[in-house]
């Protein structure tokens, strides 16, 4: 099964409003959100806009304020244990778009996964991301008219396979064009889900955070994969698998090779396609279709 929405759709904010009002007009957009755009697919590749079905892992709609108006808990810097939902995963798969598959940067060891391409480092096994072209909804082509091809792999149950080469880069470096377009950054990023129905996602947290989004992201490390930012909205402090509090602000900061590597316990069956709010000159046709992700642990420094 997988999920379709609007990265737009978790942006409310109402003018004369205190952030408390409007985190709580957040929540409610966002379960409401969820419940009535949910998608599912067929058995095999997910479709692009599938039959509508709810996710059940959040809260119903109409019942997410009495999760936010309960008193908040501050927590103290350390690793702890972690959901992240795909509007969090999405935050953290954006960074990649910052050079991590790019031929170019990859090449001229600028990219932040420079240390899986030249030292064979490699995420969990669970690990599994392609540029999906066909699934997404950004044209078969780039801004030049170079075809691209329906899918690229990227990276192969942990290992790194492929980048986004764009021509330019294909005629400096040697090797094939794949249709990239100059900042060679995915537009319909894909990552295979994994076994764990997203239901029972709260379950198999049991004692930690679940955290709904992330925003103010940042590498910290580039070379290491090492990002920090901040949560944002959503994020509860769950125990015996049931929400008991939101959580205040908290930074993180830690490495994709942990986060996705030795630190990944499970990936939801589930995957929802996220599309890009942004019309900064143009409407962005750009994609992501992500699962949620049950960490181990991750670290947190305030």
């Amino acid at each position: 099964m997988s999920t379709v929405s609007g990265v737009g759709s978790s942006r409310l904010a109402v003018a004369g409003t205190s952030a408390e009002e409007n985190a709580s007009r957040h929540c409610a957009s966002h379960w409401a959100w969820m419940a009535v755009l949910g998608q599912s697919t067929t058995a095999g590749r997910p479709s692009r806009l599938a039959a509508s079905r709810p996710i059940s892992v959040f809260p119903p709609p109409g019942g997410t304020t009495r999760y936010v108006a309960l008193p908040a808990r501050s927590l103290a810097p350390g690793d702890y244990r972690v959901f992240l939902t795909p509007a969090a995963m999405e935050e953290v798969a954006s960074m990649l778009h910052w050079g991590g598959f790019s031929g170019r940067a990859l090449a001229t060891r600028q990219s932040s996964l420079t240390r899986m391409h030249d030292e064979g480092v490699a995420l969990h096994p669970r690990v599994t991301m392609r540029e999906a072209t066909a699934e997404g909804v950004a044209p078969g082509f780039q801004s030049a008219g170079f075809i691209r091809p329906a899918e690229v792999p990227l990276i192969e149950r942990g290992r790194l396979v492929g980048a986004l080469t764009s021509p330019r880069t294909a005629r400096e470096f040697g090797g094939i064009s794949n249709g990239a377009e100059n900042d060679e950054a995915p537009e319909a990023l894909s990552m295979h889900g994994g076994e764990l129905p997203t239901a029972d996602a709260l379950a198999a947290l049991d004692r930690g955070l679940y955290v709904g989004n992330l925003w103010y992201l940042n590498y910290s490390d580039r070379p290491a994969s090492r990002i920090t930012g901040m949560t944002r909205f959503a994020t509860f402090w769950v125990e015996g698998g049931r929400i008991v509090a939101p959580v205040n602000v908290l930074r993180f900061d830690d490495t994709l090779f942990r986060m996705l590597g030795g630190n990944l316990e499970a990936l939801t069956r589930e995957t929802e396609l996220i599309l890009d709010s942004s019309t900064y000159r143009q409407r962005s046709l750009s994609s992501m279709r992500l699962p949620g992700a049950l960490l181990s642990a991750m670290t947190f420094t305030l």
